[in-house]
């Protein structure tokens, strides 16, 4: 049995999740409080591309704090990112890097080709 397939969204909806904001709204990753990586990421495929190589310890840190679910719902407003993001909080480290990194991949390559309902 096959899953359902998703009903188009709108053209604005997948521009908008996977577009590239200003600096002042990208993710800054840090290992704790006060412990900036100095990395940031501006769209959710550089964020992914951070994810590969950032301290395993912010990874952790950002998850336990909800960090990722927030930023991806008020920056981007994609809800349904928001619970793949969610349901890997049962893992840690390194196997917390690769869920994310795979969850996140699929879900973008998705959007990629889902067919979009015009511009109104």
């Amino acid at each position: 049995m096959t899953a359902p397939k998703k009903s188009p969204l709108r053209y604005e909806v997948v521009q908008r999740i996977l577009r590239t904001v200003p600096y002042q709204e990208g993710f800054r990753f840090s290992r704790g409080f006060s412990d900036y990586t100095g990395q940031v990421a501006t769209s959710l495929e550089e964020f992914v591309d951070m994810l590969r190589n950032v301290d395993v310890k912010s990874v952790d840190f950002h998850m336990e704090r909800q960090d990722f679910e927030n930023w991806v719902r008020i920056i981007f407003g994609d809800e349904e990112l928001v619970q793949i993001i969610h349901r890997r909080s049962i893992f840690g480290g390194e196997n917390l890097r690769k869920e994310l990194i795979d969850a996140i991949t699929a879900h973008l390559d998705q959007l990629k080709k889902m067919p979009t309902l015009a511009p109104s």
